[in-house]
C-alpha cells in the first residue's frame, strides 16, 4: 500500500507497435509508428511509490488468486491503485502470471481486446494466439482466443483492470463476458470509484468466490498513519491528524508531502487544489460536482438543513453519490459533513470562479441557522457570505449581550468578532455588546466612556421608536450589571446600588425571558456573596442551577461554581 502517497494515474497511449501484437495490426485507435514503451507503460505493473507503506494483511487479504473477482471500490486518494499493483507484485512472485492494464474512456472494445492480448505478451505467457486469428475482427472472438489460451495453460492467472468505471458500456461488456465465461484458473483484479454498469459482480460474491473491498478497509487507522509518519509524531499530532485525515491516504499525503514541507507557501494550497480537481473530480458529471462543491460549503448538515438550502432531496442525492462514500462522516445524532479536505477545496474552487453561488449558498445557511438559535454558526455563514450586516441582524435578534449569559462570554467575543464596525455604529444594542466585551478584557476607561455615551442615547430613544426601546433598556441593566461584577466600582457605592435595584426589578419582572430573569437571580446571588450574605447567595445560586438546566449550561455553570465558592468561604470544602 502507497506510504499516503496518492497513486497516480498512468500514462494511457495513444499507439502502440504492430509487433507489441503477435499476427495482429494495431487497432485503429493507435498509430503503429510511436514509441513501444508508450504501449507497455499501460500494460505494465506500475511500480510502487515512493515512500509504500507496507499493509501485508490487506494485501494478503486482495490476493486476486485467493478469488474469482477481487473489487477494489473506493473515491480517487484511497491507493486502490497502488495496492492492486502491490497485489500484482506478490502474485507474480507466487508464480502467477499477470496481465495489467489501466483503462481510460478511449478504450473501446477493439482497442481493450488488443491491449489485453498485449498485457498477457508483456507478462511472458504464451497463449497460443497465432496467425491463425488475425482474421477474426470480433473482440468477442478475440477474448475467447485468449481465455482458451489462459485455459491451457498449468499456471494461474490474474487480469488487474485499472480504472474499470472510465470504460464505455460495450467494453465493460466484454470485461463482464471474460468473467463469466473465463476458465479456473483466470482472476480477475479491479479497481473502480463507481461500479460501471453492466459488470456482474453479485453472482462472484453470491458464490462465496468473490471479495469487495471498500474505502472502510482501504482508510489508515491511526497505527498505519504512525508508520507513515516513522512513528515521529507526538500522540497529539496524531491525534489531531486524525481527526483532520479521517483516514483518507491522500489527506495524509497532503499533510507529509506537500503541509509539512511547504508550509505557509501558497504553492502547498496550488497543489492540493489541483489534485482534488484533475483526480478526484475526473470524469464526474457538472451536475454532481457542482453539488458537492455546495454541500461542501457547510461545515455541517442534516437532512432538513440540507433540504431547505439547496432542495427537496438532496441528502438522498448526497447518499446515493459513490464517489463519496467513506467521505462523509454521520455522526449519531443524524448530522453530517464531507471530509475537511473537501470542503477546503469547496470553499477555495466557488469562492473564485462561482461567487455569486458561493454567497447565495452561505447567505442560505445562514438564515436556516439563525432559525434554529445556532447563533455563531450562522454568523460565520453571513460572514462568508459577505453580508455584514446580515451578521449584525443575527446577533440582534439572538438577543445581543443575552448570547453572553446563555452559551458564555468566549461565545460572545467570537460572534461579535464577525460584526463590523459600521454595523455596530448603527445598532445600539450591538455597541453594548462591545462595550461590556471592553469591560470584560478590562480596558475600562474606552468602555465607562461608551457606556455613558450609550446610557445616555438609550434614555433619548423616544418610546415608539423601532418598538424595541423595552429590549435596549434591558441590555443596558444587563451591561451596567456586567460593570458591576468586573469590579468597575465599589459595591457600596451608589451607581453599584442602582445597578443592584435594576437587577432586582428584572429578576421579578414576569414578562422578562427565563435567560435574563436567571441572568438577574444570578446577579443577586453574586452581590450576595460579595457582602457575606451566604445563606441568602446560596438560595439564590441554587435557583438559578435548578431554572437553567435545560435553558442555558453555561450559567448553570456558574452557579456551581459560585456554589463551590460559597460552601468554600463557609468553610465546607467538601
Amino acid at each position: 500500500m502507497n506510504k499516503a502517497r496518492p497513486a497516480s494515474v498512468h500514462g494511457k497511449p495513444a499507439t502502440v507497435e504492430s509487433a507489441s501484437l503477435p499476427g495482429r495490426s494495431p487497432p485503429p485507435l493507435l498509430d503503429s509508428g510511436s514509441p513501444q514503451w508508450l504501449a507497455r507503460r499501460k500494460v505494465v505493473i506500475p511500480d510502487p511509490p515512493v515512500g509504500v507503506l507496507d499493509r501485508p494483511s490487506l494485501v494478503e487479504r486482495c490476493a486476486p488468486a485467493h478469488h474469482h473477482m477481487t473489487v477494489l471500490m473506493a473515491p480517487g486518494g484511497f491507493g486502490k491503485t497502488v495496492l492492486l499493483a502491490e497485489c500484482c507484485r506478490r502474485a507474480q512472485a507466487d508464480g502467477c502470471l499477470v496481465g495489467w492494464v489501466t483503462l481510460d474512456e478511449h478504450d473501446d472494445a477493439e482497442t481493450l481486446a488488443s491491449y489485453l492480448a498485449l498485457a498477457f505478451a508483456e507478462s511472458g505467457a504464451a497463449l497460443g494466439i497465432g496467425d491463425a486469428d488475425a482474421e477474426v475482427d470480433s473482440p468477442r472472438h478475440r477474448i475467447d482466443a485468449l481465455l482458451h489460451g489462459i485455459g491451457t495453460i498449468d499456471h494461474e492467472v490474474v487480469l488487474a483492470l485499472d480504472d474499470l468505471d472510465r470504460l464505455e458500456p460495450a467494453s465493460v461488456a466484454l470485461v463482464d463476458y471474460a468473467a463469466r465465461r473465463g476458465p479456473g484458473n483466470l482472476h480477475l483484479a479491479v479497481a473502480f470509484r463507481t461500479p460501471p454498469p453492466g459488470l456482474d459482480m453479485a453472482t462472484s460474491i453470491v458464490d462465496g468466490r468473490g471479495l469487495i473491498v471498500s474505502a472502510d478497509e482501504l482508510r489508515f487507522e491511526r497505527q498505519d498513519i504512525a508508520l507513515y509518519f516513522d512513528n515521529a509524531l507526538s500522540r497529539d499530532q496524531l491525534r489531531s491528524l486524525w481527526a483532520e485525515s479521517g483516514g483518507w491516504p491522500v489527506a495524509v499525503c497532503v499533510r507529509r508531502y506537500v503541509a509539512d514541507r511547504l508550509e505557509g507557501s501558497p504553492m502547498a494550497d496550488q497543489l492540493t487544489w489541483s489534485w482534488v480537481r484533475t483526480s478526484f473530480f475526473h470524469g464526474l458529471p457538472a451536475s454532481d460536482r457542482d453539488f458537492i462543491l455546495e454541500v461542501g460549503l457547510f461545515e455541517w448538515a442534516d437532512a432538513d438543513l440540507l433540504d431547505r438550502v439547496l432542495k427537496a432531496g438532496a441528502l438522498r442525492r448526497l447518499r446515493s453519490l459513490a464517489t463519496l462514500f467513506g467521505l462523509v462522516h454521520e455522526a449519531a445524532d443524524g448530522s453530517f459533513s464531507l471530509h475537511p479536505l473537501l470542503r477546503r477545496y469547496a470553499a477555495n474552487a466557488m469562492s473564485q470562479s462561482a461567487r455569486r453561488r458561493f454567497r447565495s449558498v452561505h447567505r442560505r445557511i445562514a438564515l436556516v441557522l439563525a432559525e434554529r438559535g445556532k447563533v455563531f454558526e450562522a454568523m460565520q455563514h453571513a460572514h462568508d457570505a459577505d453580508e455584514p450586516r446580515l451578521a449584525g441582524r443575527i446577533l440582534e435578534r439572538s438577543g445581543g449581550i443575552r448570547v453572553g449569559i446563555r452559551d458564555g462570554i468566549d461565545q460572545l467575543e467570537r460572534a461579535a468578532e464577525l460584526v463590523a464596525p459600521e454595523v455596530v455604529k448603527r445598532s445600539p444594542r450591538l455597541a453594548l455588546v462591545r462595550c461590556s466585551l471592553l469591560a470584560v478584557r478590562g480596558e475600562i476607561d474606552q468602555a465607562r466612556a461608551q457606556l455613558m455615551e450609550l446610557t445616555e442615547r438609550v434614555e433619548a430613544t423616544p418610546p415608539g421608536e423601532s418598538g424595541q426601546l423595552h429590549e435596549l433598556q434591558t441590555d443596558l441593566a444587563l451591561t451596567q450589571a456586567i460593570f458591576a461584577i468586573v469590579g468597575c466600582a465599589p459595591i457600596g457605592t451608589t451607581d453599584v446600588q442602582a445597578v443592584l435595584t435594576q437587577i432586582n426589578r428584572l429578576g421579578r419582572d414576569a414578562t422578562e425571558e427565563p435567560t435574563v430573569q436567571a441572568a438577574a437571580l444570578f446577579g443577586q446571588a453574586l452581590f450576595a456573596y460579595e457582602t457575606a450574605d451566604f445563606v441568602n447567595a446560596n438560595a439564590l445560586a441554587r435557583r438559578v442551577r435548578t431554572t437553567t438546566q435545560a435553558t442555558s449550561r453555561h450559567l448553570a455553570m456558574c452557579a456551581d461554581f459560585l456554589l463551590a465558592a460559597i460552601a468554600c468561604a463557609r468553610g465546607e470544602p467538601g
